[in-house]
């Protein structure tokens, strides 16, 4: 065994810029859904990372999050929080959705509980909740990761996902130049 004299200190948050988005090395391959024209984001007051620490300290930890137009074109903030916590699994777990307009003075989203027979969001959900649970790091330090990496960048959409066996958050940013950019925070 040879040293190489480098340092011991090992950074475990590995921050990856795919281009053109998830891509076929992701299990899950979903786009924002936001139209053609990202500059509605611009309308937002409150950016993900702030929401996420609201949402966090009123309702627990969080596995998806994104910016959205709702059915009438409006902006829309939803964030999913868990109700009994990430240690334990998705089958005695409880799954919920906040939404609420995110360009108001302050963002005061409803809660809605997931529950039978929407096996299509308990499904998304309970597999989410498995791969935050092995990703070791939290939906809002991966967000946090994203919003120090693009300074004045937007947060707006940060969901779990896998990508060459190993699991994370894929996360697109719009930057202060109306590009967007993912990444991959593992």
């Amino acid at each position: 065994f040879i040293d190489g004299g480098g340092s011991t200190r090992r950074s475990s948050l590995r921050l990856r810029e795919i281009l053109g988005g998830p891509g076929s090395s992701a299990t899950d391959a979903r786009v924002p859904e936001l139209g053609e024209d990202l500059s509605v984001l611009r309308r937002a007051t409150v950016k993900m990372g702030d929401a996420l620490a609201q949402a966090e300290s009123e309702h627990g930890p969080v596995i998806e999050a994104k910016y959205e137009l709702d059915d009438q074109g409006n902006l829309s903030l939803s964030i999913y929080p868990i109700g009994k916590g990430l240690g334990l699994d998705a089958e005695r777990n409880t799954f919920f959705e906040l939404a609420g307009d995110p360009t108001g003075e302050a963002f005061a989203p409803e809660i809605s509980e997931f529950d039978v027979p929407d096996a299509e969001h308990l499904t998304r959900s309970a597999r989410d909740l498995t791969i935050v649970q092995t990703a070791g790091l939290s939906l809002r330090e991966a967000v946090g990761s994203v919003e120090r990496a693009v300074p004045g960048g937007f947060v707006y959409w940060a969901i779990p996902t896998i990508r060459d066996t190993r699991s994370g958050f894929g996360i697109y940013v719009l930057d202060v130049d109306g590009v967007s950019h993912y990444y991959f925070v593992s």
